[in-house]
């Protein structure tokens, strides 16, 4: 059958396609949206100034060309901070909350140890977290979406369930609703909840490569192993919302596994992972002991990575997480090395751009929310 034409539905995709583009920075004018786009140029003319009288796009003056003949154009440009969204989140040990302006900008952000705690106590402070951040950003309240949380655990989205990690002593399933309807009630803000690495994932996407790649794998690599999947700019969560448990690949096939256990790779990538990060923190490591477990854990994300591409075809992987943030470059040498005898593909493997991903990631969910109700 086919689907009825409603002229909205194109007047809403208009205002995406340029919010995406005016949300790039910089300045442009409306003739130039209109070349660049396709869109008329009285379209563009409603379009801008709707999203003028919302204060997301302010005038900066006429350009000035010498070459210029006739009126010059009113130059515009993209206001990040007509609006802010709150981020938190946690690895298990500590809290990292942050505000976030509209162009993915970490603004400001605090860090407060959480080693030992339940998701009962951590959904508990929360509330009064949320108002040290807003208080040390200086900030205005008014400006805040909502708030983007992130917590180790396997999300299913239409039920609030999340079976929560280990590493917050709550390796069973819970309901999250009640804490997260206690919670927007606390701070009188609208609360998504996401996979943490899921969120780092997207971070990492929207600030690098959203408009040059449509596929990325984000490998995350601590006490734990798992990934953040982008594919045709789009998370990958599957029906089970278990993709991305690339902890639980295998390549043992006397391997038993259990649910309540970490899977077959992630016993085995995470155990020498530990054990080099313990080696670093020694004064005088042994060299030789730290490049031996160096080439094992670049041998392991070597084998996963092949797997990766052999089944999504994703060519892109960025590699994340405390273990290849203490061993550093020659971590990614070694994983190419490997890559190299492994795979005939045309991989591309990169570090972290930085420690704010999450952040970025919870931040875009919220305001990628917000402005989907504001085209509308």
């Amino acid at each position: 059958m086919k689907k009825r034409y409603i002229p909205t539905h194109l007047k809403n995709s208009n205002r995406r396609i340029i919010y995406d583009m005016i949300m790039r920075g910089g300045t442009f004018s409306r003739a130039s949206l209109s070349r660049e786009s396709g869109i008329s140029s009285p379209t563009i003319i409603k379009i801008i100034d709707f999203f003028m009288r919302k204060g997301i796009v302010s005038e900066t003056g006429s350009e000035q060309h010498s070459a210029l003949v006739g009126r010059a154009p009113t130059m515009l440009h993209f206001n990040p901070d007509y609006a802010h969204c709150l981020g938190i989140v946690t690895n298990g040990e500590c809290l990292i909350a942050g505000v976030v302006d509209m162009a993915g900008q970490v603004i400001h952000h605090i860090q407060k140890d959480l080693a030992g705690q339940d998701i009962r106590q951590l959904f508990g402070q929360l509330p009064e977290l949320v108002e040290t951040c807003l208080d040390c950003s200086k900030i205005r309240r008014e400006t805040i979406l909502g708030l983007g949380l992130g917590l180790p655990g396997n999300l299913e989205h239409k039920t609030g369930m999340m079976a929560f990690s280990s590493l917050l002593d709550a390796d069973h399933s819970a309901n999250c609703q009640t804490l997260l309807a206690d919670l927007q009630q606390a701070i009188q803000l609208p609360v998504f909840l996401e996979n943490d690495v899921n969120a780092a994932a997207w971070g990492e996407y929207r600030n690098r490569m959203q408009n040059t790649r449509r596929n990325m794998v984000y490998l995350s690599l601590g006490s734990s192993f798992c990934a953040g999947i982008i594919l045709n700019g789009q998370l990958l969560r599957g029906s089970s919302n278990m993709a991305g448990e690339i902890g639980r690949l295998c390549c043992d096939p006397d391997y038993t596994a259990r649910q309540d256990h970490p899977g077959w790779m992630e016993q085995k990538i995470t155990s020498t992972a530990q054990y080099s990060c313990e080696l670093q923190k020694m004064i005088s490591f042994p060299a030789d002991k730290l490049a031996a477990a160096t080439s094992q854990i670049a041998a392991d994300l070597a084998l996963s990575i092949v797997n990766i591409n052999a089944v999504l075809g994703t060519e892109y992987f960025v590699i994340s997480g405390p273990v290849p943030a203490a061993l550093g470059e020659p971590l990614i040498e070694a994983v190419l090395d490997r890559l190299g005898r492994l795979s005939s593909n045309n991989l591309v493997i990169v570090p972290s751009r930085n420690r704010e991903s999450g952040l970025q990631g919870l931040g875009a969910m919220v305001s990628d929310k917000f402005i989907a109700d504001l085209i509308k």
